[in-house]
């Protein structure tokens, strides 16, 4: 098998200057923009940390990520419909064809949007796999007519309207993360994309994981997807499996596997290590019916992560 890098990646260093440009141009409240730095924080977790807040609005810069809303019951009673903590609900990913779209609204061109939201990204340093960004039109008629279609998942306590059924509907954008020129897959120690709302002109909310550098880059052999294949077939047989096993694809991703943190003169740093991952998708099938997933294994240890 040929060789493939193994990357050290870290933030880049997170300045007040910076994070209050983000802030001055995008983050648009009535009032002042200045941002505060945020001493309890930092003597808490070691890290840099600027913010600002209110009572419909918040801003906060940190070297992992930059958040922010400027409508707080627009963003939350959105969100319950599209996003669980890991993106974009999986039922709304596999249902968003039949019912969004791409079309435009009155007040922003979904395009318009969708270049608003690279511009952020561009003047944060975030780097986005592009072939992956996933966006959607989501209007109030079409919601309705998907909670109507799946009431097994909308029960009465979700089947709320809110704040955003004010305007004519509102963008949902997710941009995966990229570095070195490959997609990086998420975990609970990376996340993996960037998300935007967008309504009436303007960014209700934003999610943006730091701009990330390659520190170091080392090319590796990796394992043969055979012995790789083979220890997945020896842990099933292991198993008492009431359920038909099928092995049907392989990809190679790329994730990060591990996180080394370094506490400084008062402010901590940390690289990730992203390693390339071997992928097998496993289907496993019995009478109540059929059931999906992937087995992630580590292809130059070839040790199982997930």
């Amino acid at each position: 098998m040929k060789n493939q890098a193994v990357l050290s990646v870290e933030p880049y260093p997170l300045t007040e200057k910076w994070a209050q440009g983000l802030a001055d141009k995008y983050f648009h409240i009535d009032g002042s923009v200045k941002l505060n730095r945020n001493k309890e924080y930092e003597e808490s977790f070691g890290d840099l940390c600027f913010d600002i807040s209110g009572d419909e609005y918040y801003f906060l810069a940190k070297l992992d990520s930059i958040t922010f809303y400027t409508d707080k019951n627009f963003d939350n009673e959105a969100r319950v419909y599209f996003e669980d903590a890991f993106g974009l609900y999986p039922y709304f990913k596999e249902d968003a064809a039949k019912y969004y779209d791409q079309s435009d609204l009155t007040k922003m061109s979904y395009q318009e949007a969708k270049e608003l939201c690279m511009s952020v990204l561009s003047d944060s340093g975030f780097t986005y796999f592009e072939p992956g960004i996933e966006g959607f039109t989501i209007t109030s008629e079409a919601m309705r007519k998907y909670r109507e279609a799946n009431p097994d998942i909308f029960n009465a306590e979700l089947d709320k309207t809110g704040d955003w059924l004010k305007s004519d509907g509102f963008y949902v954008f997710c941009f995966p993360t990229e570095v070195n020129g490959d997609k990086i897959r998420g975990n609970s120690i990376f996340v993996d994309y960037a998300q935007f709302l967008v309504c009436d002109n303007k960014i209700i909310s934003a999610f943006i994981p730091s701009k990330l550098k390659v520190k170091e880059q080392e090319k590796k052999q990796i394992k043969d997807p055979q012995y790789v294949l083979d220890n997945i077939i020896t842990m099933y047989e292991n198993i008492i499996l009431t359920q038909k096993v099928e092995i049907y694809d392989l990809n190679m991703i790329y994730a990060c596997t591990k996180m080394n943190s370094t506490q400084g003169e008062g402010i901590r740093s940390w690289e990730y290590i992203c390693a390339p991952i071997w992928e097998f998708s496993v289907r496993f099938t019995d009478e109540t019916g059929v059931m999906e997933g992937n087995v992630l294994y580590n292809a130059v240890t070839g040790e199982r992560i997930y």
